[in-house]
């Protein structure tokens, strides 16, 4: 997990191209998720700076795999898709730390819901 700080979602596309840089093995980044707290509640134009952001700093990521602490999974996914066909996971009601590890399961319930188990890696 790459998770962005408050201040980071003000400029959202610098703060992931930097973060990036520690997830890099041999110069090639592994699968990775991207969480950010979001705003409570947004307006459409700070989606749409979500959006933009992430989707102009994450051109070699594939899955895009991102995951919000506010309610707004349904209404960033919708903006990203509409901008990209980049294949696409988008969660929200979940905090993460940098460093955590994500297992996402298969879809419940018809597809409406995702089981999401959350691994801190912790060493002597």
């Amino acid at each position: 997990v790459l998770k962005l700080t408050e201040n980071d979602e003000n400029n959202i596309a610098d703060a992931i191209r930097n973060k990036i840089e520690w997830y890099k093995s041999d110069n090639e980044i592994d699968k990775i998720a991207i969480a950010f707290k979001g705003s409570k509640p947004p307006t459409f134009e700070e989606i749409k700076i979500y959006a933009d952001g992430i989707l102009n700093s994450t051109e070699s990521i594939s899955p895009l795999i991102i995951i919000t602490e506010n309610d707004i999974a349904k209404v960033l996914g919708q903006t990203i898709r509409s901008k990209s066909k980049t294949p696409l996971v988008c969660i929200d009601g979940i905090s993460l730390g940098n460093g955590d590890y994500i297992d996402i399961g298969k879809p419940v319930a018809d597809g409406s819901v995702v089981p999401v188990v959350i691994k801190t890696l912790v060493f002597n």
